[in-house]
């Protein structure tokens, strides 16, 4: 029987010079990567979480935790940065996407551990409701009623797996994390806080906020309280370059650093 755990069965704002520095350092990943179409995938927007990963995440991390893969850009970004190649655990929700993104991967030399579901406490399905724009995929927790049993069977559910699940199954010890899933994170939070609390560093991508974005639904003041509560502080803060025109379409994008922590965590 297959390891249900192994890919392929699984299924404080920085000023305007500051960005400028930031912007000159971008080197997006220059290989083609294509969507779930066969068509090219653009790199221009993720270019600037590629930045913060060089700038922020240690080369010698134990292991990085990435939510939202999507097409495998900021995957690869993360790969061909830190040394331990095999530390990292790249998790995609949207079940449509993942043959795209295996694919993306492989075809660039990225040895990530490649998850096609949730990290949650409960199954997850695609709803019909949207999330921030009429482009963006939602989830909400799987129950056993006809219609998302239905969706389930036309492979929309997502599995759920545990921070916990993935590291005694991959032999890693997570201290870092790269976040762009749509506005997961606030309930990740909500659902892991010890595993979380722990971590050394976390860069998000802040989409669909209140009040940020259309149909925007994640409270990012009361995340950024939450990581303070827990010993984070926020050492940089800026709305992406591509969205900066308020009140509805702005995504900032922010570096958390735990500052409670003596020294680095030990990766055994």
């Amino acid at each position: 029987m297959r390891d249900p755990f192994v890919p392929g069965s699984l299924n404080a704002k920085k000023s305007k010079s500051m960005l400028a520095v930031l912007l000159l350092s971008l080197s997006p990943i220059t290989s083609t990567f294509l969507d779930e179409k066969g068509k090219p995938v653009s790199k221009s927007k993720e270019s600037v979480e590629h930045a913060l990963i060089r700038r922020h995440i240690s080369k010698q991390s134990c292991g990085v935790l990435e939510l939202g893969a999507r097409y495998g850009t900021s995957s690869c970004a993360i790969a061909h940065h830190i040394d331990r190649k095999d530390a990292i655990v790249s998790v995609e929700a949207d079940p449509s996407v993942s043959p795209a993104t295996a694919r993306n991967l492989r075809e660039n030399n990225c040895s990530n551990h490649l998850i096609s579901g949730v990290v949650a406490t409960r199954p997850m399905v695609r709803s019909k409701r949207r999330n921030g724009s009429g482009y963006t995929n939602y989830f909400e927790v799987l129950h056993a009623d006809g219609k998302q049993a239905a969706a389930a069977i036309a492979n929309e559910s997502s599995i759920a797996y545990t921070p916990t699940q993935l590291e005694r199954t991959y032999g890693v010890r997570f201290d870092s994390m790269v976040v762009d899933c749509e506005g997961c994170f606030d309930a990740f939070v909500s659902s892991f806080p010890g595993f979380v609390s722990r971590i050394e560093t976390i860069i998000l991508e802040a989409d669909y906020g209140m009040g940020m974005q259309r149909l925007g639904y994640a409270n990012y003041t009361a995340l950024e309280q939450s990581l303070h509560a827990m010993g984070f502080g926020t050492v940089e803060r800026f709305d992406h370059p591509c969205c900066r025109k308020p009140p509805f379409n702005q995504i900032p994008m922010m570096v958390f650093k735990q500052a409670m922590r003596n020294g680095p965590m030990t990766c055994a």
